[in-house]
C-alpha cells in the first residue's frame, strides 16, 4: 500500500498453488470518488489453459435496484441475466447458464436504488458482458463483469482486465 499522486494504491499478488496454475495480480487505485481496479492473470501451467476473466461484486445496492446502460433501463430481478456487448453470443460462451441474455449498448452503466442518495457508475475496458443475479432472501446481489471469454493462455501468457467504480450524486 502506498500513496501515488494523492491517491491510494493497493497491490495484491496471489501466486499459483496446488489448486491452480494461475498467478493473479490485482491493483486498486482509490481516489475520493471511487476506484480503478486492474487484474492480470498469468498462466504458470505447463500446458495451455482456457480461462475467462470475471470479477465478482456483491452489493446490497443491487437488490431491488435498476441498471441503466445507454438509454436502456432494467430493474434488477432475482434471475441470472447476462448483458452482452455486440453480436449474438454462442450459448456455450454465456457464463453460468444465464436465464436471460440481453444486448448491452455501452461499456458504462449506472446502478441506482430507491432510497439511496447516490448512484454507482461502472465502466469496464473491453468489456465482454456483465452477469447479474440475485435470489430472494439474499442480503446482496451479484454484478460480475466478464472480459475476454474463454481465451486460451499458453504457458507464461497473461490476460488483463481494467474496470472502475465511482459514486455519482
Amino acid at each position: 500500500m502506498k500513496a501515488v499522486g494523492g491517491k491510494l494504491l493497493v497491490e495484491l499478488l496471489l501466486p499459483p498453488d496446488r489448486h491452480s496454475s494461475l498467478e493473479t495480480k490485482s491493483r486498486y487505485l482509490f481516489d475520493t470518488t471511487g476506484f480503478r481496479q486492474e487484474l492480470e492473470v498469468r498462466s504458470r501451467a505447463r500446458m495451455p489453459l482456457d480461462v475467462m476473466v470475471r470479477f465478482h461484486t456483491f452489493s446490497t445496492m443491487l437488490l431491488g435496484g435498476r441498471i441503466t446502460a445507454g438509454k436502456n433501463e432494467l430493474p434488477i430481478r432475482p434471475r441470472v441475466i447476462f448483458f452482452r456487448h455486440g453480436a449474438e453470443i454462442p450459448a456455450a460462451e454465456v457464463p453460468l447458464r444465464a436465464e436471460e441474455t440481453l444486448q448491452r449498448p455501452a461499456d458504462r452503466c449506472v446502478i441506482t436504488r430507491k432510497g439511496v442518495p447516490f448512484a454507482l457508475e461502472f465502466e469496464g475496458v473491453d468489456l465482454y458482458g456483465v452477469l447479474m443475479w440475485g435470489n430472494p432472501g439474499q442480503t446482496a446481489a451479484s454484478f460480475e463483469p466478464t472480459y475476454k471469454p474463454f481465451m486460451r493462455l499458453n504457458p507464461g501468457q497473461s490476460a488483463r482486465a481494467v474496470q472502475s467504480w465511482h459514486i455519482k450524486k
